[in-house]
């Protein structure tokens, strides 16, 4: 809840400062790095805050046992400690937006934008996002093994594989991606990490690094995300049709399991 008030206040800021007929970067209401500091925490909140605990954690948590027949997930207190995660890891983030100009580089964190202090301050910004999402990282990756152990060994035994609600299957698929895409990203931005704070050169092209590297390692992360993102909901729009249809299953639903 409130990574979506903070994400769609500062969304609504961002909106207010481009309808200014006067708006341009010498005539704004905002100096370009607290722009684009708004457009980072806006990104990082609605994606890893809002939509990933929201959808998989708060909607799996809660159908995934039901649709199964299980009393609970397989490892409740890896529920938790998914859960907990989140707290050190907003407030990381937020600390880092607030700090001097906060993190001016964009969600995506591109180098040389993110290797530059001019762009993301000199008193460890950057480090303090990187940290909030190795966090979030965790909370997932936990989150992500405890949905594959309930989808393997909390069916009944008379559910038939095919049986299993297209939701359920989902929340597998997003977290087996989850399982295989999180590491990369954890992996880049724990380099990009080296490169700013142990002088290390995996990005900086004067050192024979390659910037062009992260974004590969990035988008490995960053299109499974978008799979991520939206496949739980497909599950539960799957799920309310058949509920409210004459039907007893969804239309495809062997190709789409």
């Amino acid at each position: 809840v409130w990574a979506a008030m903070l994400g769609t206040s500062f969304s609504v800021i961002m909106r207010m400062d481009l309808s200014n007929i006067k708006s341009g970067m010498n005539k704004s209401a905002l100096w370009p790095e607290y722009y684009m500091n708004l457009v980072t925490s806006h990104a990082m909140l609605m994606i890893f805050f809002l939509i990933m605990p929201a959808m998989v954690g708060g909607m799996g948590n809660w159908l995934m046992p039901l649709m199964l027949s299980a009393p609970d997930m397989a490892f409740p207190r890896m529920n938790n400690l998914s859960f907990w995660f989140l707290v050190p890891s907003i407030t990381l983030l937020l600390m880092s937006g607030y700090v001097s100009k906060g993190v001016a580089t964009g969600w995506t964190m591109y180098p040389p934008l993110s290797t530059t202090k001019a762009m993301s301050a000199d008193n460890y910004t950057m480090e303090m996002m990187i940290f909030a999402l190795h966090l979030a990282g965790i909370s997932s990756l936990v989150g992500a093994i405890n949905f594959i152990s309930t989808m393997l060994s909390m069916k009944p035994q008379y559910m038939k594989v095919m049986s299993v609600s297209l939701f359920s299957w989902a929340m597998f698929i997003t977290s087996v991606q989850l399982l295989l895409s999180l590491p990369v990203l954890t992996g880049a931005i724990t380099m990009l990490l080296m490169d700013r704070t142990f002088n290390t050169s995996f990005f900086n092209p004067t050192m024979g690094g390659d910037p062009i590297l992260y974004q590969h390692l990035f988008w490995f992360f960053g299109h499974p995300e978008v799979y991520i993102l939206i496949l739980p909901t497909f599950g539960i729009i799957s799920h309310v049709v058949l509920q409210n249809s004459t039907k007893n299953e969804v239309f495809g639903t062997p190709g789409m399991g």
